[in-house]
């Protein structure tokens, strides 16, 4: 049986459980959902289907709401969820559920791995010897996911009071998401590099005169003010003294290749 993993990654957490899962599968296809999602329909031939993402305020990232909507899945397929968290479990395992039923399909198995947070707009980030400490105690369940989804193995939902309290913060967060770079901003420690450019997952950013610009098309993954290397982008005043986070195992080049599905096929 032939399985594949479609994943959307920020600050590359869900991309690295997705590719380590990939492995322990022994050679499941990894496919980008940033490179399909233009696509008017997306029509899946494989026996297995993992969708690996971030938890957003307690629910699922906008673009991942989109391709779901979007794929169509064979009957007899098992579907399982990724999903990478900070801490609490969250609804976006029932939201896609929904979607699923909504096309005679349901999510067989679902999983959430804890990584460390990138949420920099809210929080503090961990230090880097913590955070890699969190992914490699990370690795013992996603190990154990590898084995359940290789037996394709009924796990169901549990309930989330955390999901229930945040479901009117997400359901404002997810209307806005757009609109949410109006308070990104560059000062002048930018050195032009354009890495923020290369690490958005949906071409948000583009150069002008060296310096970036959003385009009002965001999904607050955090990529941008996560990679910049000078720490030169801010969301208003709050990020200002805050550490930085990135998945240490992950490079720009990967989540550069993430946007184009031929690209990377070729690279990884």
């Amino acid at each position: 049986m032939k399985t594949c993993i479609y994943y959307f990654t920020g600050t590359g957490n869900s991309y690295f459980a997705a590719k380590k899962l990939a492995r322990y599968i022994n050679g499941a296809d990894l496919i980008p959902i940033p490179s399909l999602i233009k696509e008017e329909e997306i029509n899946c031939p494989y026996d297995n289907v993992g969708i690996a993402f971030p938890l957003y305020y307690g629910g699922l990232p906008e673009i991942v709401i989109r391709f779901l909507k979007k794929i169509n899945i064979k009957k007899d397929a098992y579907i399982f969820a990724l999903c990478t968290r900070g801490g609490s479990n969250g609804q976006a395992m029932a939201q896609i559920d929904k979607i699923l039923k909504q096309k005679r399909r349901r999510l067989n198995g679902n999983f959430y791995i804890t990584m460390p947070d990138n949420y920099v707009k809210k929080f503090q980030m961990k230090a880097e010897e913590e955070g890699k400490e969190i992914i490699r105690d990370a690795n013992s369940d996603i190990l154990k996911m590898a084995k359940a989804v290789s037996k394709r193995r009924e796990i169901k939902r549990n309930f989330s009071f955390y999901g229930l309290i945040m479901k009117p913060f997400y359901r404002s967060f997810i209307k806005n998401v757009h609109t949410s770079d109006k308070d990104f901003n560059v000062n002048e420690s930018c050195i032009g590099c354009g890495i923020c450019k290369k690490v958005c997952p949906v071409d948000n950013i583009e150069l002008v005169h060296g310096k970036p610009e959003w385009r009002m098309d965001c999904q607050q993954c955090m990529g941008c003010i996560q990679f910049c290397p000078n720490e030169a982008i801010q969301i208003g005043e709050k990020t200002e003294n805050r550490g930085r986070y990135k998945n240490p195992y992950v490079t720009v080049e990967e989540l550069e290749a993430m946007k184009d599905y031929r690209l990377y096929k070729n690279k990884y």
